[in-house]
């Protein structure tokens, strides 16, 4: 990192080259990894049993439900297909999913209690967040 010392008249500036957009840089590297790993959690919460909710028989295959406040369970898949993230900024991410349904999942409805999956998977991988940005940004500056 440079650091530069600019004197002007009565004052003395210290220039840090370019620190700060390095450790944005790293930031947002950090933020796609943490996006990485947030994905693969809520598509785990999804994806694996098990599932308390009741059971019944669809199509001819017995399938068990989630129940309120467990993570949706699958039966086509289209939930876990749809998940993505986006780096919007150098500090934020955003965990989403596109099947239409997904929100009233996520948040319950009159009728049904909350099946969250995208909120559990951002507050499982916060504890790995911090440790992923210091490395990031910590590559940047090597």
């Amino acid at each position: 990192m440079a650091i530069r010392v600019i004197t002007k008249s009565n004052k003395a500036f210290i220039v840090v080259g370019k620190a700060l957009m390095k450790t944005q840089e790293g930031l947002r590297k950090g933020l796609h990894e943490i996006g990485i790993i947030a994905k693969r959690e809520a598509k785990s919460l999804i994806l694996n049993p098990p599932k308390t909710g009741k059971i019944r028989r669809i199509r001819g295959v017995l399938h068990q439900a989630s129940a309120g406040g467990e993570a949706p369970a699958t039966f086509t898949g289209n939930l876990a297909r749809n998940l993505g993230y986006k780096v919007s900024s150098p500090t934020q991410l955003v965990i989403f999913n596109k099947a239409p349904y997904s929100g009233w999942l996520e948040e319950g409805t009159k009728k049904m209690e909350a099946r969250p999956f995208l909120s559990a998977a951002a507050k499982n991988t916060a504890k790995e967040a911090e440790n992923a940005m210091l490395m990031a940004t910590q590559r940047e500056f090597n």
